[in-house]
């Protein structure tokens, strides 16, 4: 994936990363995500996803024993890594395409593709009680 400078590709762990880089003086700002609103949740999947020590992965789950295979479940190829399922998984093109959020350094486009395939859900607000029950 090409970062926009040249077209040398950028690793993923950039392409996941959670803070945000000053344009002015280069630091690094590891409480942006509290500016895009997201809870505590959120930034712990995200920091998970990153580590590869993810519940939300197959090879994870096979890696302490709660699954018996790290294959894929989507698409039954390669083991379920955080590349494969954020950058390589077929099953997912359409997603990853109509949420472009491997162009970006916004992780809420990342968040927003994973919603999209159903692995994460929209958190809930603190709001969901004054709606009545359903």
């Amino acid at each position: 994936m090409e970062d926009g400078s040249g077209g040398v590709p950028r690793p993923l762990h950039a392409r996941l990363a959670l803070g945000h880089t000053s344009h002015s003086t280069g630091d690094t700002n590891p409480q942006l995500h509290w500016r895009f609103g997201w809870n505590r949740s959120q930034c712990i999947t995200v920091a998970q996803l990153r580590t590869g020590h993810c519940p939300l992965l197959a090879s994870y789950l096979h890696r302490i024993g709660r699954q018996q295979s790290p294959v894929c479940p989507h698409c039954g190829g390669d083991d379920e890594t955080a590349q494969h399922l954020l950058l390589c998984c077929p099953s997912h093109a359409q997603a990853r395409s109509s949420t472009n959020y491997i162009n970006s350094t916004d992780p809420r486009r990342m968040w927003s593709f994973l919603e999209s395939i159903g692995t994460v859900t929209r958190p809930l607000t603190g709001n969901e009680g004054e709606r009545g029950p359903i």
